[in-house]
């Protein structure tokens, strides 16, 4: 018996099926697809978040590590002597001034050496006679020019060193951390020679980050900072707050130096450090 052909309505349905069958089966392999980018971001979501843990666990690991190498320094410290492995106690004078007449000064080591009792043991360390610190830091002047910089920042503390060499210090624009550094530390009474020469063009270039410094005169030499800072200079610091810019207004205003403050900015100084600059003619000034 010959098979039967299907009418029009089901020709139709068949179709359709067919079609919907199709599409059913291209929403399938889409949302396998989007399931696999799920899985696949699931999957680096959990891995990273491992490595991120055992990253976090190894710094902790470090820091603890650090922290115990810190406390065992201070336990050694507080006794102020190093033994030998024959227990033979050698003061950190001792140790200090082999430093400065057994070393050939030719390496790094001569300065770790330094620095370690500069920041250990700043008492001995200071003690050292001036001609002593001298020679040290001549023999890097005449040979290293790098670690000249460093010799001098370590031995700056004693007023001798930090003259002898500071004229030669602030010619250029090379260095300016350390120089930054050295200028933060020192009496400032010892730089009002160079605010007429060197130092002047060098704060000029590096203003900004010389502001501790700036502070420093403002405090101990305040006759001296109309030289090295204008009222532009001031008025930028008004303008970005911040904590050391409001210590230097603090300094400005006890030291009394008026000579910053006029119309053009008097509105820009908060009112507690205007009082404490005017006393009573404050109340005249803006009246």
């Amino acid at each position: 018996m010959p098979e039967q052909e299907p009418d029009g309505d089901t020709s139709r349905e068949i179709s359709l099926l067919k079609a919907e069958l199709t599409l059913l089966r291209a929403n399938m392999k889409k949302m396998e697809k989007e399931n696999d980018i799920l899985r696949d971001e699931k999957r680096r979501f959990v891995l990273d978040k491992f490595e991120l843990e055992q990253e976090l666990k190894k710094k902790i690991t470090l820091q603890l590590k650090e922290d115990k190498i810190a406390e065992n320094q201070k336990k050694m410290l507080k006794a102020n002597t190093i033994c030998t492995k024959d227990s033979d106690e050698i003061s950190s004078r001792f140790i200090l001034w082999q430093a400065i007449n057994c070393s050939d000064f030719n390496s790094d080591d001569s300065l770790q050496k330094f620095k370690f009792f500069r920041d250990y043991f700043f008492d001995d360390f200071f003690s050292i006679p001036d001609d002593n610190a001298l020679k040290v830091v001549e023999h890097y002047f005449k040979h290293h020019t790098r670690l000249f910089f460093e010799a001098y920042a370590l031995f700056s503390c004693k007023k001798s060193v930090f003259q002898q060499f500071s004229q030669y210090i602030f010619e250029n624009n090379s260095f300016v951390q350390q120089k930054v550094e050295i200028l933060e530390c020192v009496p400032p009474e010892w730089t009002l020679d160079l605010l007429e020469t060197s130092l002047k063009r060098f704060l000029v270039l590096n203003k900004k980050r010389l502001l501790h410094f700036i502070r420093n005169i403002a405090e101990k030499c305040p006759s001296y900072l109309i030289k090295v800072f204008s009222k532009q200079d001031f008025n930028d610091v008004l303008l970005h707050e911040s904590p050391i810019g409001y210590k230097i207004i603090s300094s400005i205003a006890t030291q009394k130096i008026s000579g910053l403050v006029d119309e053009t900015n008097l509105h820009l100084v908060p009112k507690p450090f205007l009082e404490i600059l005017f006393d009573d003619q404050y109340i005249d000034i803006i009246s």
